[in-house]
């Protein structure tokens, strides 16, 4: 889905040829139809305005009954190209870093296939992401698009984390099914979101438990991936379902949650400053469900990356076996261990983790 604001009537006239609607009945019925427009211009409930559109909808294929969104034809050749040099034109003269893009699998293929071409072509490093709500696999063959908002990955974190209707095995099995399912260089891509305008809050499906936001927020800064964060949830920003979850953002430093916000900036850095939780290899290592404990290694070619998530309500003591003896630094927690024997024994709280770094 594309939306496109027509400012005049020049604009409107202009496009009348290039931007073909999918019409379902001619000639149109011009009067009924300002009628419908004039109604839903009124201040009324959404509901009663949705009821409008679905019963009395335009006499053109539209996105949900939107009459301000018509499906534009876009395997017509100029409506085609004309969203292509739109496309073209923020990236030459804009300078954007790349695309987000919206409902994308209502889009031809062919249409993206081409829009990655004429971008890449460009700006060879743009970041080109749609909106799939499913598992995306047609998208990301490395034609199209360079990942998608990770919504199947989000649902496995609220039902690990948040809900726990999942236990140890089946989280490490659910990760492994997903990444199995697109390419490596896609998986490195994606956009892993924990909340979204279109979601509930991250802290309030929580019920304001900051200790199940924080163990997902060191899981999602270090798994495989991009992680993203939605404007507020730094700050502890609350709200249920949209319009909710996209209210206006809290400035007053007062009303802010600063240490959630230092948080996130502490976790931001060690993403930061080891590139092994970027671009390194992925690998499980535990998968305890007596103790509800998980863990896993990033690695590249200069570190080993260990993190060990207690996603239990009580504290455990977590051994951890090492490719080396040596110096150990566990990052989050401000430890430095000495390993003897090529192993580590960690007490880690309730509800928290541990980034143990080692060099090769």
């Amino acid at each position: 889905m594309i939306k496109i604001f027509l400012r005049n009537k020049n604009s409107k006239k202009k496009l009348k040829i290039l931007l073909k609607r999918f019409f379902l009945q001619a000639p149109v019925k011009a009067n009924r139809q300002k009628i419908i427009e004039l109604l839903l211009k009124l201040p009324l409930p959404w509901k009663i305005k949705r009821k409008i559109m679905f019963t009395f909808p335009p006499p053109y294929e539209t996105f949900e009954g939107v009459i301000e969104m018509p499906k534009l034809n876009l395997l017509n050749p100029e409506t085609k190209e004309y969203f292509l040099k739109v496309a073209e034109y923020w990236i030459k003269e804009v300078g954007i870093d790349g695309w987000r893009l919206d409902v994308a699998n209502g889009i031809p293929h062919d249409f993206w296939k081409e829009f990655r071409n004429r971008i890449k072509s460009i700006k060879p490093d743009a970041y080109i992401m749609g909106e799939v709500w499913c598992v995306a696999s047609p998208w990301l063959n490395g034609e199209e698009f360079d990942g998608v908002m990770n919504y199947p990955l989000r649902e496995i974190m609220i039902d690990f984390f948040i809900k726990e209707k999942i236990n140890v095995e089946e989280f490490d099995s659910k990760l492994a099914k997903l990444r199995g399912m697109i390419p490596l260089q896609a998986n490195m891509t994606m956009y892993n979101l924990i909340g979204s305008h279109d979601t509930p809050r991250y802290l309030t499906l929580c019920k304001n438990n900051i200790n199940k936001m924080k163990l997902t927020i060191i899981f999602q800064m270090t798994y495989i991936g991009a992680p993203a964060i939605y404007y507020g949830d730094e700050i502890g920003l609350t709200g249920k379902g949209d319009p909710d979850c996209r209210k206006a953002m809290i400035w007053e430093k007062e009303k802010q949650n600063r240490e959630l916000l230092e948080f996130y900036k502490k976790m931001i850095k060690i993403r930061k400053d080891f590139p092994a939780l970027r671009i390194g290899k992925f690998k499980t290592l535990i998968k305890d469900n007596e103790k509800n404990i998980y863990a896993y290694k990033r690695e590249d070619d200069v570190h080993e990356v260990i993190v060990i998530l207690n996603n239990d309500t009580k504290n455990h003591d977590v051994k951890i076996d090492l490719s080396r003896e040596g110096i150990y630094k566990d990052v989050l927690n401000e430890r430095e261990y000495i390993s003897k024997e090529k192993t580590l024994i960690i007490n880690l709280k309730a509800k928290w983790g541990a980034i143990i770094i080692g060099k090769k």
